[in-house]
């Protein structure tokens, strides 16, 4: 997603995002981003990784404050990641979970199948 210089994101009301959202976007993400490393991956697996990642970069890089009063810093994405997909073992979850720390925490989104999936 480019917006045009100096043009922002709409607003995300407070109290709009739950704890538990960037916790099912980031299960959904890794599990999808997995697959597609594993050559597995389908086009609607892909479309649904691109989603939940573009969704996270934009409440961590926009500072929304999830309904428990914590803003979805790096340290704390970081950490629910690593809660998040403690149990996904094996395969290429290792390189899934840092490719969408990678797209989640980079400054700017880049089109999902741009530098960051291609490298992979």
């Amino acid at each position: 997603m480019n917006l045009p210089d100096g043009e922002a994101l709409p607003h995300c009301p407070a109290d709009a995002v739950t704890d538990d959202d960037p916790r099912g976007n980031i299960c959904v993400a890794v599990q999808c981003l997995e697959a597609w490393l594993r050559d597995r991956g389908r086009v609607e697996e892909a479309a649904e990784a691109e989603i939940c990642c573009a969704q996270v970069w934009h409440w961590h890089h926009h500072g929304v404050t999830m309904d428990t009063g914590r803003g979805l810093g790096s340290m704390l994405l970081r950490q629910i990641v690593a809660e998040e997909t403690a149990p996904l073992i094996g395969g290429r979850f290792a390189a899934a979970r840092e490719l969408f720390l990678e797209i989640c925490l980079a400054p700017r989104l880049e089109p999902f199948f741009g530098p960051a999936v291609a490298a992979q």
